[in-house]
């Protein structure tokens, strides 16, 4: 089956600059650089899954996906899962590293979304 570009797009692909409805889940340890950018390259959303990583990881991760697509993309935290000092350090890393999109797991701390 082939699809004809355009023909699943939805607003969700509109505002997060994708041409197909198919995100990939954060999954930790799974869904790394080389897996993200397969999806993006394909025209879906990616995620990077970055639970309970170390703020170096999240770098190098981030660098590796952008040297394969300059497609948007999103990082997975899970705030229950962390500790908030390792999760400070996280969404500090991912800021400074310009991402674009962030997705929680499990719940929403507030104090992870609001402005910083």
């Amino acid at each position: 089956m082939t699809l004809e570009p355009g023909s699943l797009r939805t607003r969700l692909c509109d505002l997060l600059e994708c041409e197909y409805p198919v995100i990939l889940a954060g999954m930790g340890g799974v869904a790394r650089a080389a897996l993200a950018a397969a999806v993006a390259n394909a025209g879906g959303f990616p995620t990077l899954g970055m639970v309970r990583e170390a703020p170096s990881l999240i770098n190098s991760e981030m660098e590796a996906y952008r040297r394969l697509s300059d497609r948007p993309f999103a990082v997975n935290l899970i705030p229950a899962a962390t500790d908030p000092g390792l999760l400070d350090q996280q969404i500090e890393t991912c800021l400074a590293m310009e991402a674009g999109v962030f997705s929680f797991f499990w719940d929403v701390m507030p104090e992870a979304v609001l402005p910083r």
